[in-house]
C-alpha cells in the first residue's frame, strides 16, 4: 500500500502539492482545441549530427544491446547508460561510447531487475523502472539507494528539477484508481490527479509520453493527436487540450489495430518547444495485418528500419503548431534523458543491431524560453 502522508517536510513542487486524494474532485471538462499537425514554419528545418554509434557484431557491449526499444540516459557524470526494454541488465559506456562495464541482472536483490521498462535521470538520482518491481533509486555513482514496490508498468516519465517523477496512465492503487496524472516523489510517495469520475474496470491498455518541467506537464496520448497540458503549481489540474491532427500519422490509425502501426513514442520540453517523438510505417512497406503471428514473422524476417521510419516534431507548446520536422529512414525509440540526445535503432538484414545517439539541431528558429 502507498501511503497518503506526506513527508515530514516536503519540498520543491511537491510541497505545493499537499492534499489529499478523498478530496480530489473530478477533472473538469475543458473544451478541445483542433490543431493542424502541418508544420508552419516554412524557414526551419531539424538537422541530426550522429554524437556517438554503440553496437555492431563485436563491439564491447553488443551482447547487451539486442531488441528495437533502446533505453538511454547520460547520468550526472557524462556516461551513458543503455538498457533494451525487457532485461534486466543496463550496459554502461563512458562519453565516448567506449564500454565500461555491465550492472543490475536479474535478481531481487538490491540494484537487481526483472523487466526493465523506462530509464530516466533527475539532476541527483538515477531513476530504473521494472515493470515488475516498480521503481530503483540510483546515485550519481550507480550506488543503489532505495527501492518503491510499485504496482505501475510505466514505460515513460518526466523528471523535473526537484527530481519530482510524473507519469500517466493506468495506476491501480487505492489512492490513484481512476486518476491519469501521478507524481512520484524521492521517497516513493505518489499523489494522483484527473479523476474522471468512473469506476476502475481493470488496465485500459492506453499508453501516454509524458514532459514536464516543475510548473507544467504535456500528456501525449501514443495512439492519437490528443495532447493535454496540465498546470501543476500551485496544485495540478488540466488546462488545456490540443486534438493534433497529422495527416499521415491519422490515416494510419485503424480498427482493428493493423501492425505496423503508429504511435506516439516520446516527450520532451525544453528552451525550443515540446519535441514529440513518433514513428509510422516506412511507405515502402505496403503490408498490414492485425494477426499478431504474421507480424512477429515480419518482425523476424525483416530489419526494423525496413518496416518503420521515425519522426521528431518541435511544437509551440503556445499555439500547439508544429514548428519543424525530420524524418529518419531509422526508428527513433527514445530521447537519451539528461542529454538533448535522441536514440536511433539500426539492424542489417541478419539482426546485427546499431544505436546511434543523435543531436537535433533547430535552422531558423528563435530562441525561445519556456
Amino acid at each position: 500500500m502507498i501511503t497518503a502522508e506526506w513527508p515530514a517536510r516536503p519540498t520543491g513542487l511537491l510541497a505545493l502539492c499537499a492534499v489529499t486524494l478523498a478530496a480530489a474532485p473530478t477533472v473538469a471538462q475543458q473544451p478541445v482545441v483542433e490543431v493542424s499537425g502541418d508544420v508552419s514554419c516554412g524557414e526551419c528545418r531539424i538537422t541530426m549530427d550522429t554524437v556517438v554509434t554503440l553496437g555492431g557484431l563485436d563491439g564491447p557491449g553488443s551482447h547487451l544491446l539486442e531488441g528495437p526499444v533502446p533505453l538511454a540516459v547520460v547520468d550526472q557524470r557524462g556516461r551513458i547508460l543503455l538498457a533494451m526494454w525487457g532485461r534486466a541488465d543496463i550496459a554502461v559506456f563512458d562519453s565516448t561510447g567506449a564500454f565500461l562495464r555491465e550492472m543490475g541482472g536479474f535478481g531481487e536483490g538490491p540494484g537487481e531487475y526483472a523487466l526493465v521498462t523506462h530509464l530516466n535521470v533527475g539532476p541527483e538520482f538515477i531513476h530504473v523502472f521494472d515493470g515488475l518491481r516498480g521503481r530503483t533509486v540510483l546515485d550519481a555513482d550507480h550506488g543503489f539507494v532505495r527501492v518503491d514496490r510499485l504496482r505501475a508498468d510505466i514505460t515513460a516519465a518526466a523528471v523535473t528539477a526537484s527530481e519530482t517523477v510524473i507519469f500517466a496512465g493506468d495506476f491501480p492503487s487505492t489512492e490513484s484508481v481512476g486518476h491519469k496524472l501521478h507524481l512520484l516523489a524521492g521517497d516513493g510517495d505518489i499523489r494522483s490527479y484527473g479523476w474522471d469520475g468512473s469506476v476502475y474496470r481493470g488496465p485500459s491498455g492506453r499508453q501516454f509520453a509524458v514532459a514536464a518541467s516543475d510548473s507544467s506537464a504535456w500528456i501525449v496520448d501514443g495512439a492519437s493527436g490528443r495532447i493535454e497540458e496540465w498546470v501543476l503549481l500551485p496544485e495540478p489540474k488540466l488546462s488545456r487540450i490540443l486534438n493534433r491532427s497529422v495527416e499521415e500519422f491519422d490515416r494510419e490509425i485503424t480498427e482493428p489495430p493493423e501492425w505496423p502501426n503508429v504511435a506516439n513514442i516520446g516527450a520532451k520540453l525544453d528552451d525550443q518547444g515540446l519535441w514529440i517523438l513518433w514513428w509510422g510505417p516506412d511507405p515502402a512497406w505496403t503490408r498490414r495485418t492485425s494477426d499478431p503471428e504474421v507480424a512477429n514473422q515480419w518482425e523476424r524476417e525483416a530489419p526494423g528500419q525496413t518496416l518503420y521510419d521515425g519522426v521528431l516534431d518541435l511544437i509551440d507548446p503556445e499555439t500547439g503548431r508544429t514548428l519543424a520536422r525530420y524524418r529518419s529512414d531509422l526508428s527513433l525509440p527514445g530521447f537519451v534523458y539528461g542529454s538533448d540526445m535522441v536514440i536511433a535503432y539500426e539492424e542489417t538484414q541478419a539482426g546485427v543491431p546499431w544505436i546511434h545517439l543523435l543531436r537535433p539541431t533547430v535552422h531558423g528558429l528563435a530562441s525561445r524560453t519556456r
